[in-house]
């Protein structure tokens, strides 16, 4: 959420590939597009360590 101390809760969009070496974001959310650019670093840097620490106990 681009704007949640703006208490918006509308969807941002979503870390695509979080099992590849080259994870992306997209943005569903129109108003939003330039805010994420801006951040998508972050946001997937975020997102892949989510995911990692999701599946910690699942690799065999």
């Amino acid at each position: 959420m681009a704007r949640a101390w703006e208490q918006r809760t509308e969807a941002l969009g979503s870390v695509i590939r979080l099992d590849t070496a080259q994870p992306g974001l997209r943005v569903c959310a129109p108003l939003e597009v330039e805010w994420a650019e801006k951040h998508a670093e972050k946001i997937i840097d975020e997102a892949v360590s989510v995911w990692k620490s999701i599946i910690r106990g699942c690799e065999a």
